[in-house]
């Protein structure tokens, strides 16, 4: 469940229970920069439930890498988090974002070389990236923005973001047609109201 609350100091927002690992029952604040909080959506917990269950038996989260493109509320990272992965990679373009993720890690007292919390524009990061892959990738940009399409134009196939068995999350609109690159397989589909889910594995 997402539930609004309020901030003197931040203004209106949400807050998103942890569903498992060593935060299981704690909450993630989440105060986005502006006054439409449909534009930033977080991932629902049953949806996050959902994901979680068909991806956990697939990854041994002591050796994962994972980066949380588009991150919005961290709430997918942060979840990776508690449930043992070795490092996160939190990438938004928005600097409230950005503080309320760090916000919501610094309170949990996670280790600090076990994330990075990125201010960036996620396309300019992806052309310039050259470093280690990563095993769980999610994209979960805006729908108000229809970057679903744009982002997977520049996640070409083999991108070095992946490497062969690497587990890519994607939710976008299902009014929305997204062409998907060769090489992604899919695994598991979900719709749920207007929004697809969809997890793929990289051949």
């Amino acid at each position: 469940m997402v539930k609004r609350i309020f901030n003197k100091n931040r203004g209106e927002g949400s807050k998103l229970r942890i569903i498992s690992g060593k935060y299981k029952g704690k909450f993630i604040e989440f105060f986005p920069n502006t006054r439409d909080l449909n534009i930033i959506r977080p991932t629902k917990n049953f949806a996050r439930e959902n994901l979680f269950n068909s991806i956990n038996f697939r990854l041994n989260w002591s050796k994962t890498r994972v980066l949380d493109l588009f991150a919005g509320s961290g709430s997918l990272g942060i979840e990776s988090l508690s449930r043992g992965a070795k490092y996160v990679h939190f990438l938004d373009v928005d600097k409230f974002n950005i503080e309320c993720i760090l916000s919501n890690i610094k309170r949990f007292n996670e280790s600090n070389d076990s994330y990075i919390a990125q201010r960036a524009n996620s396309f300019d990061w992806l052309d310039s990236y050259n470093g280690k892959p990563f095993d769980l990738v999610f994209i979960d940009p805006p729908f108000t923005e229809n970057l679903h399409e744009k982002i997977f134009s520049h996640l070409k196939f083999r991108h070095s973001i992946f490497k062969s068995g690497s587990l890519v999350f994607v939710e976008y609109p299902i009014k929305q047609e997204v062409l998907f690159l060769e090489g992604y397989k899919l695994i598991k589909e979900k719709i749920s109201g207007s929004v697809r889910s969809l997890l793929f594995e990289i051949e």
